[in-house]
């Protein structure tokens, strides 16, 4: 077997958030992962030169400040006019993979043998048997100060971070205390605060962003300046202060994070706070709900409102009142269940409770804006539908007090339920339910071993999915499958629902052996898509036979008590796009490598004060926990494949560094 080298990372960045520069190396000498250039790092401060801030809840109740909340197209969408920007342009991912967009945040998805590093795509070498892994150490001491000031005298405890780059997160210390030298990888990271015990002289913030880009890579003094002013003024509903016994919270929402930082309770009238600039939104959260405030839960009153100096602001939260009748297919309901309705904001998700059906009536105290109208079930009762998260209208605007009456419909369907075209005739249980997968309503139909449903639900479109609770012969071993899409219920009626099932069986091996041991390595048929997940058997059984729902699936394996002979993967694809239409017998085998070699700091033998780990990590989620600093030298068993190579800290010591999901290069196992 030959021995393979990895490519060098410098940690030193040409982009924010970019993977370094990269060499493939074709000697055989030992994988190293070395530091950067011996430069001393400069810790930036927030820019505090913006205009002032502007803080009073534009009435729309839209999140975006702009006031109109119409949505009607007369700006680019997100409110600021200046055309919606896609997060993806001019990322090429390297030229080895595509960008896509997640959670409004660009990503690369890599070409295979590739792996991404911040946004790029980095070529990882082959390895076959050997695999050492030198770990590239700086020591840095922290010099903490507030406004370039240092604290005297302060009991509060403000921590910061070093986080968001591909070498993971540091804790450099807390900025009110006496910080020691950190050990660490070096990269490049943006700085984050987060308050732990709030005192006068330290920001509020929690989890805040206050500078980027910062490249730590030598061992030197770290300054780090945490920005800070002072912001104060008045609280109001409507231009009043409540005069009431409830909490209505205001919170500044970091836009990059979400980390929430208390500006007061309105009640109060006032408020007086330390905060670090930058821009946020202003979000309203009732506590404790009284008459005179809104009853509002996570509301965003104002949005991109930006802090850059000390200064005053008031902030007034608007209300209006609603009111009206609700019934059920324009009825009051005459039951004792609870059928409650809500109004539901998608973006920001608040949720403000509504009423109860059977009551009759509702009246509610609410801040402007446009809202989905959500029902719910508690208690489920004849004569209340049966839907839990059901949308029954969307894209409802409150702009003022008045009255407004909501109708929930609901039909009844009913129907045989049977496996096959049989009533299973067993005592396990294998749910069946109406789901609509963006709302994450779920109806409940019915146990297809009872052979008949009737259920009272919510019109709409709907997938059913069949659940197994307690497995029996005669039932399939799904979890969470779609056995039908797109079924659209208008009306009341009949419909009998079949789950079919199909029956596999076949050999379990590891490399072409059953192993003779007494772990466990199990293995599943995965639906990443629906999340279905069918236990196939332990491969130290050398056999399985189940009962499975025809479909696609992804072959998984998932070592649960490790044993030499079996792989120490947990969550590792082994095979992809497994079509199953019928019953019939099938083999599977389990491919596992062993990789061995030696862990080294900076080409050193680790510390014993301290311990690190390190981890093979793959884009399915898959980790092998394969190495650490207190036992160097090591030797694993793994299925072939791409992985990444990610470091972290267990206990702090002195000679070890401190990073969390530090990101050191990655390899192909063969």
């Amino acid at each position: 077997m030959r021995r393979a080298s990895i490519l060098i990372f410098s940690f030193s960045f040409a982009l924010p958030g970019c993977g370094g520069d990269t060499g493939r190396e074709d000697s055989d000498t030992a994988t190293t992962f070395g530091t950067g250039p011996t430069t001393s790092a400069t810790v930036g401060t927030v820019d505090p030169s913006a205009g002032p801030a502007t803080e009073t809840g534009d009435g729309d109740g839209d999140g975006d400040g702009d006031g109109d909340g119409d949505g009607d197209g007369d700006g680019d969408g997100d409110g600021d006019g200046d055309g919606d920007i896609d997060p993806c342009a001019d990322i090429d991912c390297s030229g080895h993979g595509t960008c896509v967009e997640q959670a409004g945040e660009p990503n690369c998805a890599c070409d295979e043998g590739y792996v991404a590093m911040g946004l790029e795509c980095i070529e990882c070498p082959v390895v076959s048997g050997n695999l050492n892994v030198d770990i590239p150490m700086v020591t840095v001491q922290p010099q903490f100060t507030v406004n370039g000031s240092v604290l005297n005298n302060i009991f509060g405890d403000g921590l910061v971070d070093l986080v968001s780059g591909p070498a993971g997160s540091v804790r450099l210390g807390d900025v009110a205390g006496d910080p020691e030298p950190v050990p660490m990888i070096p990269g490049t990271f943006d700085l984050s605060y987060d308050v732990l015990n709030d005192e006068v002289g330290i920001p509020d913030n929690n989890n805040t962003i206050f500078a980027t880009n910062i490249t730590v890579d030598s061992s030197a003094p770290l300054p780090v300046d945490v920005p800070m002013v002072t912001r104060s003024g008045a609280l109001t509903v409507n231009g009043q202060v409540p005069n009431v016994f409830g909490d209505g919270l205001l919170y500044y929402v970091d836009t990059t994070t979400g980390g929430r930082l208390r500006i007061g309770d309105v009640t109060t009238g006032s408020y007086s706070i330390e905060i670090i600039p930058g821009t946020y939104d202003i979000v309203y959260d009732v506590l404790n709900d009284e008459d005179g405030i809104p009853n509002n839960n996570n509301a965003v009153i104002a949005s991109n409102v930006v802090i850059s100096d000390s200064g005053t602001s008031d902030i007034d939260v608007p209300m209006v009142t609603r009111s009206g009748s609700l019934s059920v297919n324009g009825q009051v309901p005459g039951v004792f269940g609870d059928g409650y309705l809500y109004f539901v904001n998608p973006t920001s998700g608040d949720k403000l409770f509504l009423g109860d059906v059977d009551s009759g009536t509702y009246s509610v105290e609410i801040i402007p804006g446009t809202y989905d109208i959500v029902y719910d079930v508690l208690n489920d009762e004849d004569g209340l539908p049966d839907n839990n998260n059901a949308v029954i209208a969307t894209g409802v605007a409150i702009t003022e007090s008045g009255s407004a009456d909501y109708d929930v419909p609901m039909v009844t369907r009913s129907g045989q339920l049977t496996v096959n075209g049989q009533v299973p005739g067993v005592f396990g249980d294998g749910y069946l339910y109406y789901v609509n997968q963006a709302t994450g309503d779920r109806v409940f139909i019915g146990d297809v071993d009872s052979g008949s449903y009737s259920l009272e639900i919510i019109p709409g479109t709907y997938d059913i999915l069949y659940d197994v609770l307690n497995d029996e012969d005669g039932l399939p071993d799904n979890n969470n499958a779609i056995i039908a899409t797109g079924v659209a219920i208008t009306e009341s009626g009949t419909t009998d629902i079949d789950v079919p099932m199909v029956t596999r069986t076949g050999m379990l091996t590891v490399n072409g052996q059953v192993p003779g041991v007494f772990g466990d390595g199990n293995l599943y048929y995965v639906n990443l898509a629906s999340n279905d997940r069918v236990l196939i058997g332990d491969v130290d059984s050398g056999t399985y036979a189940i009962e499975i729902i025809p479909g696609t699936y992804d072959i998984i394996y998932d070592v649960l008590n490790d044993e030499v002979g079996l792989p120490d993967n947990n969550n590792a694809v082994i095979a992809t796009g497994v079509v199953i239409t019928e019953s019939g017998a099938a083999n599977i085998d389990v491919p596992m490598v062993t990789v061995s070699g030696q862990v080294t700091i900076n080409g050193q033998a680790p510390s014993n004060d301290g311990d690190g780990s390190l981890y093979f990590y793959s884009d399915s989620g898959d980790f092998v926990l394969f190495a650490s600093t207190a036992a160097p030298n090591y030797s694993a068993e793994l299925v072939p494949g791409t992985y990444s190579i990610s470091y972290g800290a267990v206990n702090f010591g002195p000679e070890i560094p401190r990073n969390k999901g530090a990101q050191l290069g990655c390899v192909q196992i063969q």
